[in-house]
């Protein structure tokens, strides 16, 4: 397959957003090579709107593909539910939308941090974190690129997941290994 011309991010919110950016960077994608779609207004709806949006913008991937090499990245956290079960709620809504399935062989990938990106923000930075705390009052703004860096080198240099990261991060890497290089 040829390197992407471009890479989508579909997020649930700005956070989301910077770890995507600073995974992205480690993968050697210029600014100007990712493009962020329109987070969702008001409080609380970002989960819905991935679910959402998450057919169109395959679709759209899939008719890209054959002109130009894209990729696309999509962020949704599993909040109290499982990841199996986000990922079986994003089968659902493509089903819905009379859209196929996720093929192996698509640059799809499917980043789905259990509690919430914060976890692994506190995980990669800290490495102390579990899946049932909320670490969004104590990461700072600029942590989320910073983590998305450290884990994007990470999965790069082919290291093994650390023994103190969360399952979903660890779940992680191989949809991480979806997305070639820049």
């Amino acid at each position: 397959m040829n390197k992407p011309s471009e890479v989508i991010v579909l997020a649930e919110d700005r956070r989301q957003q910077n770890f995507a950016r600073g995974f992205l960077k480690s993968w050697g994608y210029k600014n100007r090579k990712v493009r962020f779609l329109d987070l969702p207004a008001g409080r609380g709806a970002g989960a819905q709107y991935v679910r959402e949006r998450f057919p169109d913008e395959l679709r759209a991937l899939r008719k890209k593909l054959n002109m130009t090499a894209k990729a696309l990245v999509v962020l949704i956290d599993a909040d109290q539910r499982t990841t199996l079960e986000i990922r079986q709620a994003l089968n659902a809504q493509l089903d819905s939308t009379d859209t196929d399935p996720i093929q192996t062989d698509e640059p799809v990938c499917l980043f789905i941090p259990k509690r919430n990106v914060e976890t692994w923000v506190v995980c990669l930075l800290d490495g102390q974190a579990n899946e049932t705390d909320d670490y969004k009052p104590v990461v700072e703004d600029g942590q989320p690129q910073e983590s998305g860096v450290r884990f994007g080198r990470a999965v790069r240099n082919g290291q093994a997941p650390q023994p103190n990261w969360v399952q979903s991060l660890k779940d992680a890497v191989p949809e991480a290994q979806l997305i070639p290089r820049a």
